[in-house]
């Protein structure tokens, strides 16, 4: 059967992943590594690139760390690229953290050579087989999702800054945006223009993150960038990317909700999982062993590597000390 030109072009167009890692997700980052060369085609990939962003005296051991880890990788162990903060950020800036992590996330065009990126954290990590168009459509397209944001949200603020940032009409904040998490496809073209338009106006991207008063935030300024160059979401995105299950630091905060998530990711419907390494040492026993028994089943986790992961569960009064023991059960090859 005969493939249609645009089929073609996209397959022929390989993908750049980029991931940000520091000292506190390294362990993560691991589980990501399994899942890459378990769930996604090798010619999917162009690259995996490994940005490391924390201080010069931890970057320096969690390089040499990811370097002796390199085999996790298997067959892509060839497609991976280590970088730190420097390599990427021309100047100092005067906040850290996740103020370098924004910055270095939009200048990734300096590394990546694809014309298609992919956006991620160590946090995510593919649980089931990657489709070839599960990032970008047939035609070349970025693939979103969009929600709304609620007026007084913390989100609606970042949308209202970033849209002022790039003069584009407030009258977006009425309709659905696209989300500002990972992982985000993105078009290397618009981080390149994204980062000119900012150093053109904010003397550059290292100083608008830096000394910036705005609340701004990077996935939100791609959007207001798109918006101000294509006129609309659906001018560059595809709708259609499918929605991480997520563990954020603060939510699921209910039993329910968590328990909701976990069901999802057991099926396995969605690609990608996802934990923040701010829940280490806060799950419940019985998360606990759900979220390792998701990663366990699919061979992305060694058993003696849960704990440095997900830290320990929280024990609650109805259990006994030696719940903890028995939380994860060691499959035996």
């Amino acid at each position: 059967m005969q493939q249609d030109e645009s089929m073609d072009h996209l397959e022929n167009d390989a993908i750049d992943f980029a991931t940000v890692t520091y000292r506190g997700d390294v362990e993560l980052w691991k589980v990501q590594a399994r899942s890459f060369a378990k769930y996604v085609p090798t010619e999917m990939i162009s690259s995996i690139n490994v940005i490391i962003n924390d201080d010069d005296d931890a970057t320096a051991e969690i390089k040499s760390h990811i370097n002796d880890n390199l085999d996790i990788f298997e067959h892509l162990k060839d497609k991976v690229k280590i970088w730190t903060k420097n390599d990427i950020l021309r100047y100092n800036m005067a906040k850290g953290g996740w103020v370098h992590q924004q910055a270095i996330k939009l200048m990734l065009y300096n590394i990546c050579v694809s014309s298609r990126v992919v956006i991620m954290d160590a946090k995510n990590s593919f649980i089931h087989p990657v489709l070839r168009h599960e990032f970008f459509s047939e035609d070349g397209k970025p693939k979103t999702y969009v929600r709304m944001r609620s007026p007084g949200g913390f989100q609606f603020s970042w949308l209202e800054d970033s849209l002022n940032t790039m003069g584009v009409d407030t009258s977006f904040m009425s309709l659905p945006s696209p989300p500002t998490i990972t992982p985000y496809p993105v078009l290397r073209e618009t981080l390149q223009g994204l980062c000119a338009y900012l150093d053109e106006n904010f003397e550059s991207v290292e100083k608008f993150f830096g000394n910036k008063r705005s609340q701004a935030t990077e996935f939100l300024l791609i959007y207001a960038y798109i918006l101000k160059e294509t006129g609309s979401l659906e001018n560059y995105y595809s709708l259609g990317l499918r929605t991480p299950n997520t563990v954020f630091n603060a939510t699921p905060n209910s039993d329910t909700g968590m328990d909701t998530l976990l069901d999802k990711a057991e099926l396995g419907k969605q690609p990608v999982f996802s934990i923040h390494s701010g829940r280490k040492n806060k799950l419940k026993v019985k998360h606990f062993k759900r979220i390792s028994n998701i990663w366990m089943s699919r061979g992305l986790i060694r058993y003696d590597d849960i704990f440095k992961v997900l830290g320990r569960p929280v024990i609650e009064k109805t259990e006994t000390p030696d719940t903890e023991k028995a939380v994860v059960e060691k499959e035996e090859k």
